[in-house]
């Protein structure tokens, strides 16, 4: 069983400006003759927790320091997602106004349809050609 004494110990190591986060073997380095079991109880109880590195070593820190950090991530990650959402409201405008204008366009084709060409008196070489594709 771990004595207030021993935690508050641990804690106050673990709260140190200059680190986020330690490896196992030197929070081991500094508390000597503790099993690693019994420490790693202490920096649990202390408000530490674990986390595997890049090279898979055994990284130490307490929860409001990382914390902070994970909130950061998420804070940018949602500012990301509000500009996406703002960009493709634009573009979603943009098109609803494109599509405004193709359907425009399309009314006013049907409203004034192209003349028929008279084929029994073309008078251009596109009224032949199109009186001869008929």
């Amino acid at each position: 069983m771990n004595t207030e004494a021993e935690i508050n110990t641990v804690r106050s190591f673990m709260r140190s400006d200059q680190y986020k986060r330690r490896t196992f073997k030197t929070i081991k380095s500094h508390f000597r003759g503790v099993p690693d079991d019994q420490l790693r109880r202490l920096l649990i109880s202390a408000g530490a927790v674990a986390k595997t590195g890049s090279d898979e070593t055994e990284l130490w820190g307490l929860l409001p320091k990382n914390d902070t950090e994970e909130r950061s991530a998420v804070s940018a990650v949602r500012e990301i997602f509000h500009g996406l959402t703002d960009f493709l409201k634009t573009v979603t405008g943009f098109l609803l106004a494109v599509g405004a204008l193709v359907g425009a366009v399309l009314a006013l084709i049907q409203y004034y349809p192209t003349p028929k060409i008279d084929c029994s008196n073309p008078k251009t070489q596109e009224e032949w050609t199109e009186c001869a594709n008929q």
